[in-house]
């Protein structure tokens, strides 16, 4: 480096350079002068227009100058920055300051700007702020909005729904009582129908029988055709009768044998039919808890169903049997080999008055099947009807099963009711 002195010397040590074969060499020194230092790093590094002083601190804190520095003139203003320079187990302090007025007219220059860029900061903040702030009241005016207008319509709907189910309510006690009014009127009427029609009945057989024969065969005629009407009106209020009275009828449940129950009413058919081309089958029947008197009634009026709707010259042809439903219910069935029931008729068959259009020209009112299904229900139990294979259809119900023995005599009920 140019301008540096350079001196070799020497000091033995323990931890000094050796050859190869043990001998000391000695130390080399090299001095630099500490301007010329200064002046070359700085201009490797880029830094022009700056003044340094480089000192250094004795042991009793007294800072002297070491070496100095500056191109371009003398430092300019009161400007400056110090750092620690560490080498050769020593630290120095290197103090730069500017030396040219291009840095005082920039911070003269950079207040105002400083200021004006300050300015135009705070206004666009303030603008993005107040849009952010107008944009939040927008929306939540419209929430606002929204939430009012949801509450009025859940309001409404609230509303409406309360005076819905107000109408439901009293439309159903209204209902409820018109069925119970219908109900005493059928029940009241049927009291005072039974008697005149019995009577009506009873003196029209006596006198075909007494004094049928001092009439002419028209004469006969009328009075069998006053006796056929009169026993439809009597079937008619005895259905009127049992549909009033099993709808909140008391039931007695107990063990009973649907076998026995079934043998009854078959027996009960038989007696009053007199008919060759009708056979009924009567299968292995399970024990249910259930109203004997009411369960019965709908095996007569299933019964009297199968027999009764058959084609003209058809053999009524009835089987009764039973399997398990579900764990501890059993499904009783009465299948026949009759008229059929159309399939989208096979839900509405079981309404009041209702009947199928292939039952017309058969006696009945529609109210056997109805009155099943009351009783049934009565029981928490089901009603149904599926299509027999082969033709015909499978009425079935089903019931509790029963793990007591039955009660006997239950036939003997049954046969009475039938």
């Amino acid at each position: 480096m140019p301008g540096c002195r350079r001196r070799i010397a020497s000091r033995p040590s323990s931890s000094s350079p050796r050859s190869r074969d043990g001998a000391f060499l000695g130390w080399v020194v090299l001095a630099v002068r500490a301007p010329d230092l200064l002046r070359e790093s700085l201009r490797d590094a880029g830094i022009t227009g700056v003044a340094t002083v480089l000192t250094e601190t004795s042991p009793e804190g007294v800072p002297h100058e070491v070496a100095r520095w500056a191109e371009g003139g003398g430092p300019v203003g009161a400007t400056s920055g110090t750092v620690d320079v560490a080498a050769a187990g020593r630290t120095w302090q290197l103090r730069v300051r500017p030396t040219t007025e291009l840095l005082a007219a920039a911070r003269t220059a950079a207040a105002p700007l400083t200021l004006l860029g300050a300015v135009l900061l705070s206004v666009l903040f303030a603008a993005v702020l107040l849009a952010a702030d107008l944009g939040r009241h927008r929306a939540e005016t419209r929430a606002r909005r929204t939430a009012d207008r949801r509450r009025a319509d859940l309001g409404r709907h609230r509303a409406a729904e309360r005076h819905l189910r107000e109408r439901a309510l009293a439309t159903e006690r209204e209902l409820r009582e018109h069925e119970t009014e219908l109900a005493g009127f059928a029940e009241a009427a049927g009291d005072h129908l039974r008697t005149p029609l019995h009577t009506v009945a009873g003196f029209t057989e006596i006198l075909l029988e007494d004094a049928g024969h001092l009439l002419d065969a028209e004469a006969r005629g009328f009075l069998d055709r006053i006796g056929r009407s009169t026993t439809r009106m009597l079937s008619l209020v005895d259905d009127l009768l049992a549909f009033a009275t099993t709808g909140d009828a008391a039931i007695r449940p107990e063990p009973v044998d649907v076998g026995g129950l079934a043998l009854g009413v078959v027996a009960g058919r038989l007696d009053e039919m007199h008919s060759e081309r009708l056979s009924i089958d009567v299968g292995d029947l399970p024990a249910v808890t259930a109203d004997a008197a009411l369960l019965g009634e709908v095996l007569s009026r299933l019964i009297d169903n199968a027999v009764r709707f058959v084609r003209p010259g058809s053999a009524a042809r009835v089987t009764i049997g039973a399997r398990e439903h579900a764990p501890g219910r059993w499904r009783i069935e009465v299948a026949d080999r009759g008229i059929g029931v159309p399939e989208d008729q096979r839900s509405q068959i079981f309404a009041p008055f209702h009947r199928a259009p292939g039952a017309e020209g058969f006696p009945g009112a529609g109210l056997g099947l109805a009155v099943c299904r009351r009783i049934v229900d009565l029981h928490g139990g089901e009603l149904g009807v599926e299509p027999n294979p082969g033709g015909g259809s499978i009425f079935w119900f089903t019931m509790a099963a029963s793990s007591m023995a039955p009660v006997t005599g239950h036939e003997l009920l049954a046969a009475d009711l039938a």
